[in-house]
């Protein structure tokens, strides 16, 4: 009873465990303030500390003031953690030669290109957009290399992320993951000791391999957010610049004149044969392949009707009879 008592106790202190360690990064952060404040507040002094103090030292302790919250301001600044983003669009001549001057500005300061998005067209020309991953340190000065390439930059921002409390609180949770990990390894050899029940070893077993998924998701997110502090993404967008040919007059030319209404009939007279060659070689086959049943339907048709009229006998033709000659009137007998 006493086992399953504590192991419940433990599983139970785990998520409060889990929950309060965003609030210990707060309270490190405070506690190491409150230890810096302690630090200068530690002096002794005598029964006069109580007098007001004269102008030129109450002078004195405003600098004082000034220095120690400009030390603390650069402490802080030290210690923020930034992710710097950079985007650059930059029209150039010759983007071929443009986009190796760009690889080399990266290389220069310890860089690399990561992705590239480019097209070449056929006369040469190059576009798109390159990826680049320089130091951070660095940023500003790979930016005002990569303007000084372009003839002309329509897009230049640089974005900032402030990450420093998130990279806190990452940390304070994977310590005390791993305090509490240790902490369920420790009991996990007292319970194998004291116990064979494998349902209590599963579920202290279920309950370190929980926390180790969380604190390894923890870890790679504290890693992925470190590489992208130490270095700096710049994407640069290459485009080509327009270039604006000279108008010029050429005045009326008859020969170009009539090349081009020769051009044109040549098309004219062109469209027409290949319409004849598609009605010859397409049309009439496909309309000889549709017609061709109901003809052939009416053609038996007509034949048949025909036989059937011969078939029959012909009928026979009565002629009437002549009219009979009219009666004579009978005769009187003689007297």
């Amino acid at each position: 009873m006493t086992r399953l008592r504590t192991i419940t106790t433990v599983l139970a202190i785990s998520a409060v465990l889990i929950a309060c360690s965003g609030d210990d990064a707060a309270q490190t952060v405070t506690s190491d303030a409150r230890d810096s404040a302690d630090g200068f507040g530690d002096v002794e002094v005598g029964e006069d500390a109580e007098a007001p103090a004269s102008e030129p030292d109450r002078g004195v302790a405003e600098d004082a003031d000034e220095s120690n919250r400009g030390g603390a301001t650069a402490i802080a600044q030290a210690n923020r953690r930034v992710i710097r983003t950079a985007e650059l669009t930059l029209e150039v001549e010759d983007t071929a030669a443009a986009l190796d001057e760009v690889i080399a500005t990266a290389d220069r300061v310890g860089g690399f290109t990561a992705t590239s998005d480019l097209q070449r067209d056929i006369d040469g020309v190059v576009s798109g957009t390159i990826t680049l991953r320089v130091p951070s340190d660095e940023l500003n000065s790979v930016v005002e290399a990569l303007e000084a390439i372009g003839d002309a930059v329509p897009v230049n921002r640089i974005d900032e992320r402030d990450v420093t409390m998130e990279s806190a609180d990452l940390r304070a949770r994977i310590d005390n993951l791993t305090a509490f990990e240790r902490e369920l390894t420790a009991l996990l050899a007292d319970v194998r000791e004291e116990t064979s029940r494998p349902e209590d070893l599963l579920a202290i077993f279920e309950r370190i391999r929980s926390v180790r998924e969380e604190i390894d998701v923890m870890e790679g997110r504290l890693a992925s957010i470190d590489e992208q502090v130490a270095l700096s993404t710049v994407r640069v967008t290459l485009q080509p610049t327009e270039r604006i040919e000279p108008f010029s007059d050429t005045g009326w030319a008859p020969g170009e004149t009539f090349r081009e209404a020769l051009a044109a009939t040549t098309r004219a007279l062109a469209t027409i044969a290949d319409a004849a060659i598609w009605l010859v070689v397409t049309a009439l086959p496909v309309a000889l392949t549709i017609l061709i049943v109901p003809v052939l339907l009416i053609v038996v048709l007509v034949r048949w009707a025909r036989q059937r009229s011969r078939s029959r006998p012909s009928r026979e033709h009565t002629t009437p009879p002549p009219p009979s000659p009219p009666s004579e009137p009978p005769t009187a007998p003689a007297s």
